[in-house]
């Protein structure tokens, strides 16, 4: 079996203030005040990350972040790609994939018989290994990776679970393009979920996410599974919305070589448009569970900012680009290019062109 390298990755939240507006800005701008600017961060300059090992694949990352990984060849026919992303500070870290994550074959009488149990490793030839490991939807695949790989890998205590829930709207989305690859009579199912958690760092308290889909690949003599998609990070607090702000644009410029694709044996010719659509899907779904929880938190943030500084921190999760304004509105707008902010108490926007920003 060829495992699609699809890179996928992870984006988020916060507060705010207000004055009136000039004469000169109430002729352009219907409604809102302006919130003046206190400091401004350009936006994220991002660079071509190209898998150094066999050119397999391409993503935009941030320009002076460290960045480790690329296409993992364990067998002709097992490939895993990986991505590691530190920001210099540390105060983040995001993956994409795992290399350390094999193929995974369903046990079964059969294989019992020869001697291969649940947990041992069992060889179809052609140089691949596979684990003998009974089937985890994502939701539960991903609640073990982070306790058994990424609170290790953060060096993070005391982990919780906070949330954890399966993703079938996800997964709904793109099991029609999976199917189209199952062998005949055959299925395959991608199930995705996403888990939420906390753990201390350094004496610090961090938070992330992580999103897993397992993909099913089966017969009714038996089947294999993989993780097929696999996100996330762990990050302070603060700046756990900037974040998922590049996971997300990761997501979105992740491209396989389609030079590097014609040369796999056995690799399936649209390849390209499945991992394209089912980036899409899932961007577009996480974009929206995260600008979900950005309404929640933002107003409880606000009034803690509020009381602190009355000022507001914003970002504008397409860019990275990030103000402190001088206000106490609830809901916040940009025009683009330009520095004019401005705040609303409804979610209304003030103008032709403006765009949210979110408080974090």
């Amino acid at each position: 079996m060829i495992q699609i390298p699809i890179l996928l990755l992870v984006a988020l939240a916060g507060s705010g203030g207000s004055n009136p507006p000039s004469p000169a800005a109430s002729k352009t701008i219907p409604m809102g005040a302006v919130a003046p600017v206190v400091s401004h961060t350009p936006p994220m300059v991002f660079v071509s990350f190209t898998d150094p090992k066999e050119k397999a694949f391409t993503v935009e990352v941030p320009k002076g972040w460290s960045a480790r990984g690329g296409l993992f060849r364990f067998a002709a026919v097992d490939t895993r790609p990986a991505l590691e992303l530190t920001s210099p500070d540390g105060g983040i870290r995001i993956t994409s994939g795992d290399a350390e994550i094999p193929t995974f074959t369903l046990p079964s009488q059969t294989l019992a018989f020869a001697g291969f149990t649940e947990g041992s490793w069992y060889s179809p030839g052609y140089g691949v290994r596979m684990m003998v490991q009974r089937y985890l939807p994502g939701a539960p695949f991903a609640e073990q990776y982070v306790r058994d790989r990424v609170l290790t890998a953060t060096d993070c205590r005391e982990g919780t679970i906070v949330n954890r829930r399966d993703r079938t709207d996800l997964s709904r989305a793109v099991n029609e393009l999976y199917q189209s690859q199952a062998p005949p009579g055959g299925v395959a199912r991608l199930d995705v979920g996403e888990v939420r958690f906390e753990c201390l760092r350094n004496g610090q308290r961090w938070r992330g996410y992580y999103l897993a889909g397992t993909l099913l690949l089966g017969t009714q003599q038996g089947g294999i599974w993989h993780v097929d998609h696999l996100i996330g990070y762990a990050a302070t607090p603060a700046q756990a919305p900037l974040a998922e702000a590049i996971a997300l644009h990761m997501i979105r410029s992740a491209r396989i070589n389609p030079e590097w694709a014609r040369m796999q044996e056995g690799l399936a010719a649209n390849v390209s448009q499945i991992v394209a659509e089912t980036n899409s899907a899932l961007s577009d779904g996480i974009r929206k569970t995260f600008e979900s929880r950005w309404s929640r938190e933002a107003e409880a943030m606000r009034k803690d900012a509020n009381m602190r500084r009355e000022t507001t921190d914003l970002i504008d999760p397409d860019t990275g680009e990030t103000w402190n304004v001088r206000s106490q509105s609830r809901y916040f707008w940009r025009k683009p290019g330009s520095d004019l902010v401005v705040g609303t108490e409804t979610f209304e926007v003030p103008g032709v062109g403006f765009q949210q920003l979110v408080p974090y």
